[in-house]
């Protein structure tokens, strides 16, 4: 049992709405001659100024002196008139301090009574019409059920931010879900499986059982999938990969060695609740079972159609184009384009350089003469955005064109298809196997599909590989341009990634070579590298017009030339402290004019993931801070509540490699050494080179270099959707 702290809350010296922590001052009814200080979380009744409270907890002394940390708060003066209008006013958003006085003048201390047994006699109250009464009535009885559920979640330990989660996510069943399995709560972002075991073994769960077994395979598959990409596992690794998680997350073991037969009852029970499916050796979560087998159904059905057009129209359509656009298409460009006229499947690839949008713009142009409906489409909102601008053309991200909805739903799919002529979706290579069943779940049979990717490029950061799955599955048509259009005045980036992806060494030219915009600069320790990072940045910012952008990459985010050392690096260089005022928020430290990043789409704010902006305003009275975002010659103002920005923003002085796909700079710096070691790939390579437009500056080791353009042994995803695509076939032609 803890100690008990009876006061008045004076003053609260600091709050976090959305963890529900709270600092406050307060006055002790057994000592009112000094202020005491509390501090402690809380989810269900909050601290306001005035308010009588009861504590329970420990003194623990800090170097501010002693403080009270409570453990729990009750409410100290609901027995009083005054104490329960203070209360309506702080807790329930409809209620201020007039309404709240009416009630209290009309129910006294039976106000809190009323309002939960008997609303209908609200309509006692004088000047409250009936719209005021039901959202009265309603809000107090979301908050009372909200007080039931979270009372109940508390005691299982979850945190408050947590116990928000749940709550948002299954509202009044949240406890009755949890009780009934615990292992419910993996499903819930942000909460994962270290929690849902530590409520599952607190409810008495054997450590043993082959339920929790279960769960321990479920969070191996989802991490699995989460990390390197893999659609399934195989039994003895996915076992392996089980045990390695439960030491590495100091998750508690299962209290003995666990044996073939615990295995295979895990297996059973799990495939009998539906949470994996075996096929062939191969265990799968149902989710991305489904995903895989029915993406290479439907793609089947897909390519099983013909177009009908007439070819003497399409060869004036080539001629005219050419000459209305004073261009010449390359006979792979011509190909791509005839691809189209009889098949409704076509896959477009090449690496930089070879006309890609070229050819894009054109197939736009010949559905519009064709009365062919045709809507372009990218992974991310930023790839859009840059679609939108070279082609002319408005472009939308699948998940909004979709319907995409936070919960997991999407308004169009297989049930509520869209009727659309053609679809073009480009930087196909970040598509992940989710996102392309639900693309193909969406469209009819009959709309014309075209994807164009960058075969070189890194994989999707989402689970599946699903371009090279359909490259060599060898049933797609598939136009992969080579030839580099004007060579004599190709950049050397554009040669360097040619010959990097071709497995040979980047032509240097000397680093103080006017002309060079691929430049490499060996450098003997890590420490001349940040240094030499720091004076390109600082350079760049300096001479940089409107509009100008550069980026800073690194392959991985710890050690010295890891994104976060560098971020804080830069960020000190281009933005220092010097006076200015830095806010916390929840760990992310910003001051104006700090460098962020958008990390996941927020279509209500206009916001898209990969979008870098800068922090132009921190308003503290609204608890509020404003990011611009300038792309294409347009500036936007992003409003952002200060409880959204750590899971909406990050700091992007520096970002990874793989966050900057489907981007491009005018200038790409990055550090590139042997200590990478695993990072030293040739799509990673790649990938960071293909970003710069306009010059790259690549500062480390030519070892390291040489060992990236030889690697090209892209780590495996486990996936088959090109054996389910040649299988769907094969009996479709038979």
């Amino acid at each position: 049992m803890g100690h008990k702290l009876r006061g008045t809350v004076k003053r609260i010296i600091y709050s976090d709405e959305d963890s529900g922590f709270y600092i406050f001052s307060l006055e002790d009814k057994d000592d009112s001659l000094s202020l005491k200080k509390a501090k402690g979380s809380f989810v269900v009744d909050k601290p306001y100024p005035g308010q009588d409270v009861v504590l329970t907890g420990q003194w623990e002394q800090t170097k501010y002196g002693p403080t009270f940390e409570a453990s729990s708060m009750e409410p100290g003066d609901l027995d009083t008139t005054e104490g329960i209008r203070k209360y309506l006013e702080s807790y329930v958003e409809s209620i201020g301090k007039i309404t709240a006085k009416r009630l209290t003048d009309h129910f006294g201390t039976d106000t809190l009574t009323v309002l939960s047994n008997e609303p209908e006699r609200l309509a006692e109250v004088p000047q409250l019409n009936k719209v005021q009464r039901d959202n009265l009535a309603s809000e107090w009885a979301n908050f009372n059920r909200f007080r039931s559920v979270a009372i109940h979640l508390l005691d299982m330990a979850l945190t408050e931010s947590q116990v928000k989660k749940v709550y948002a996510m299954w509202g009044t069943e949240a406890v009755e879900k949890v009780t009934d399995n615990p292992y419910h709560l993996m499903s819930i972002p942000g909460i994962g499986f270290a929690v849902a075991d530590r409520v599952a073994l607190d409810q008495g769960v054997p450590p043993d059982s082959a339920y929790r077994i279960g769960a321990c395979i479920e969070y191996a598959l989802k991490t699995a999938s989460e990390g390197p990409g893999h659609l399934y596992m195989e039994p003895s690794p996915l076992i392996a990969s089980v045990q390695k998680l439960i030491r590495q997350n100091k998750i508690a073991g299962f209290g003995r060695k666990l044996t073939t037969e615990d295995a295979k009852a895990a297996f059973a029970d799990l495939k009998e609740r539906g949470r994996i499916v075996a096929d062939s050796g191969k265990i799968y979560l149902s989710e991305h079972h489904h995903t895989e087998c029915e993406s290479a159904r439907l793609l089947s059905t897909f390519c099983g159609q013909t177009n009908n057009f007439d070819l003497d129209t399409l060869e004036e359509f080539i001629s005219m184009y050419e000459e209305g656009h004073e261009i010449q298409f390359s006979p792979e460009q011509q190909e791509a384009i005839r691809a189209v006229y009889t098949h409704k499947v076509l896959l477009l690839t090449g690496l930089p350089g070879t006309g890609k949008t070229t050819v894009t713009r054109a197939l736009v142009n010949l559905f519009r003469t064709n009365n062919v409906n045709v809507k372009l489409l990218s992974p991310t909102g930023i790839a859009a955005k840059r679609l939108s601008n070279v082609t002319g053309t408005p472009a939308s991200t699948i998940h909004r064109y979709l319907g995409a909805s936070i919960d997991g739903s999407w308004k169009h799919n297989e049930d509520n298809k869209v009727v659309i002529g053609a679809v073009i979706v480009d930087e196909f290579s970040m598509v992940d196997q989710n996102v392309f069943y639900r693309l193909l779940s969406a469209l009819q049979e009959d709309t014309i599909l075209i994807f164009v990717g960058d075969h070189a490029q890194l994989p999707s950061v989402g689970a599946g590989n699903v371009l090279q799955e359909l490259i060599v599955s060898n049933q797609i048509t598939r136009v992969n341009l080579t030839q580099i259009f004007r060579q004599e005045e190709a950049s050397d980036i554009i040669v360097n990634a040619h010959r990097i992806n071709a497995g040979m060494d980047p032509n240097l030219r000397p680093a103080t070579a006017p002309t060079t915009d691929f430049r490499f600069i060996e450098c003997e320790s890590e420490d001349e590298i940040l240094e030499n990072i720091l004076k390109v940045v600082k350079g760049i910012q300096s001479k940089a017009g409107r509009g100008t952008t550069f980026q800073t990459l690194s392959p991985r985010w710890k050690s010295e030339l890891g994104v976060n050392n560098l971020n804080d690096c830069i960020k000190e260089v281009l933005n220092p402290q010097t006076g200015q005022r830095e806010v916390n928020l929840k760990g992310l430290k910003l001051r104006l004019g700090d460098r962020l990043m958008v990390t996941k789409n927020d279509y209500n704010k206009g916001v898209y993931n990969g979008e870098i902006g800068t922090l132009v305003n921190i308003n503290s009275s609204n608890s509020e801070i404003e990011i611009r975002i300038r792309e294409f010659g347009q500036t936007k103002l992003v409003p952002i509540p200060y409880k959204e920005a750590k899971d909406l923003l990050t700091l992007a002085f520096c970002i990874t490699i793989h966050k900057s796909q489907g981007m491009e700079y005018d200038y790409v710096i990055m550090p590139f050494v042997s200590r990478f070691s695993i990072q030293l790939q040739r799509n990673l390579l790649y990938t960071a080179v293909t970003r710069a437009k306009r010059k790259v500056f690549i500062f480390g080791d030519w070892k390291a270099i040489q060992q990236a353009v030889r690697n090209d042994m892209v780590t495996r995803r486990n996936t088959i959707l090109a054996q389910r695509l040649a299988s769907w076939m094969e009996s479709a032609s038979g």
